[in-house]
């Protein structure tokens, strides 16, 4: 075991323990398979520990995460810089060449995450959210009419993919015919921020795909600002322009990310959900005896099995966590799919306990000035999803283990269920 105060990679790097071996990748094969049981080793003998494959200090347990992530003045979101430099050149001139601009919200530190938070957190108020549960449900419906005759129903492809993207062109009044485009973009957008592109080729299509959106995404707003309408890209589009010098292209970089957002990290967590409470029937009856308690099964899916598995922070200076010394200039990624399974911050963390009290703990959607401006739609599809299927389909059983495929963001390849 290396000393857990050595602040230089190479040090981990040498050290006997499994996670700072040169090839140890937690989200990769054939790691990927057992990552929770890695996770509680490291929370144990390497809580803090660098990982040359992924050239990062990975935390894992929940204390930590949440020192980090609420020390915005050492632990720093702005990380476009380690974004760009990560493509090669040709991607990376491709990008400066069409314009791109850099992704607010997430990637803004204070003062000017506060103002772009204020721009966008009007479109996610309870009222507004209340207003939108009626729309959610008729989706929901809808969808659920599909396949409701069929016995059988691939559930991914079906209903957990099609209903928060749905939602969001519903919402946004974006043209449907957008949505394969949309997916495909998306899925560009996850690899190139989260530094999975790295070839040659891989990095020129999510360059092409990301700049596309951005383009797309821009023209709608601009055609929003000269002729309104009735839909929430309208309002979105008239509140940002509101006393901002930016650009169109700068706006659709926040439009962009919510509409990424908003349907990949929903989808997971649907489809999470439904497979969590059908491997034990006995959670699947007690959810339809007990529908009152949705909001705590949503809540306790969102611990038990986190859609997205890590958050990311690069070092503006020196900073010290939980023991270890980390330099100025890393990278450090909080694996919060660990944090939500600690068992000094959540007693029998194995166990799916809709009733833990602890429950309102978790990191699914962050901590701090950044968590997530759109959890409480989130949740609310997660739970309208789940009550229109206990009450339509009572007798829903899965047909076979579902596979999950790696990734920052955790889904399943297919969940196949059927009912009698």
């Amino acid at each position: 075991m290396s000393s857990p105060t050595s602040p230089r990679p190479e040090a981990a790097s040498a050290s006997g323990c499994p996670f700072s071996g040169r090839t140890f990748n937690p989200f990769a094969p054939p790691h990927h398979e057992n990552m929770q049981a890695l996770f509680a080793q490291a929370r144990r003998e390497q809580p803090v520990f660098f990982s040359e494959v992924m050239g990062a200090w990975v935390v894992t347990r929940h204390e930590d995460i949440c020192a980090a992530v609420e020390d915005t003045q050492r632990f720093s979101s702005k990380l476009d810089s380690q974004i760009f430099e990560a493509l090669l050149p040709e991607p990376r001139a491709y990008m400066a060449d069409v314009g791109y601009r850099k992704m607010p919200l997430i990637y803004d530190d204070p003062p000017e995450h506060a103002r772009s938070r204020q721009i966008v957190a009007r479109l996610f108020s309870k009222e507004n959210l209340a207003a939108l549960e009626p729309l959610v449900r008729s989706i929901t419906e809808e969808l659920v009419d599909g396949f409701a005759q069929d016995r059988q129903v691939e559930l991914v492809s079906r209903l957990a993919y099609p209903l928060p993207i749905r939602v969001i062109f519903a919402w946004m009044g974006l043209p449907l015919e957008l949505m394969d485009n949309f997916k495909k973009w998306s899925h560009h957008l996850t690899l190139m921020l989260s530094l999975q592109a790295r070839t040659l080729e891989l990095q020129n299509e999510c360059v092409r795909g990301v700049t596309d959106m951005q383009r797309c995404v821009a023209e709608l707003i601009s055609e929003r600002v000269a002729h309104p309408r009735e839909d929430g890209l309208t309002v979105l589009s008239q509140s940002l322009m509101e006393g901002t010098t930016l650009e169109a292209a700068d706006l659709a970089a926040m439009v962009m990310l919510l509409i990424s957002a908003g349907h990949e990290t929903t989808s997971s967590l649907m489809g999470m959900a439904v497979r969590v409470l059908l491997e034990q029937p006995e959670r699947w009856r007690q959810l339809r005896e007990e529908p009152h308690t949705l909001p705590r099964v949503v809540e306790e899916v969102l611990r038990y099995e986190t859609p997205m598995a890590i958050l990311a922070r690069h070092t503006a200076t020196q900073a010290e966590l939980g023991g270890v010394t980390i330099p100025a200039g890393a990278r450090v990624l909080m694996v919060v799919l660990s944090g939500n399974r600690d068992e000094r911050r959540f007693p029998e963390p194995e166990s799916f306990d809709p009733k833990r009290p602890q429950l309102g703990q978790h990191l699914a959607f962050g901590r701090g000035i950044h968590v997530c401006v759109g959890a409480g739609l989130a949740r609310l599809e997660a739970r309208v999803m789940l009550e229109v299927l206990a009450r339509r389909l009572p007798g829903l059983r899965i047909v076979e283990p579902p596979r999950l495929v790696p990734g920052p963001v955790r889904h399943h390849e297919q969940l196949l269920l059927a009912w009698d």
